[in-house]
C-alpha cells in the first residue's frame, strides 16, 4: 500500500497531506494528547497547523484496517 506523503516537513504551519485513499487523521503532541483530527480525502489535503506552537508532533493516519504514524516538525 502507498503511504501518506507530507510536505513541507519541517512546516511553517501549513502542511499538505497527500493520501492514496480516504481515511482519517489525528494529530498528537509529544505527550500523546490529541490536538486535531479529521477526514482525509484521496489526493491533497491541506492541514492548517499555524495555531500550534513550533515543535514535534505525530500524525496518525488510518484507512480501513491500516494505520501509520508520521513525525512532523
Amino acid at each position: 500500500p502507498q503511504a501518506l506523503r507530507l510536505y513541507p516537513n519541517p512546516t511553517q504551519g501549513r502542511l499538505t497531506a497527500w493520501a492514496p485513499a480516504p481515511g482519517n487523521y489525528r494529530l498528537l503532541d509529544m505527550q500523546g494528547r490529541s490536538l486535531l483530527q479529521g477526514p482525509l480525502q484521496p489526493g491533497n489535503n491541506l492541514l492548517d497547523l499555524s495555531a500550534l506552537p513550533p515543535g514535534t508532533y505525530f500524525l496518525e493516519a488510518s484507512s480501513g484496517a491500516e494505520a501509520d504514524s508520521y513525525r512532523i516538525i
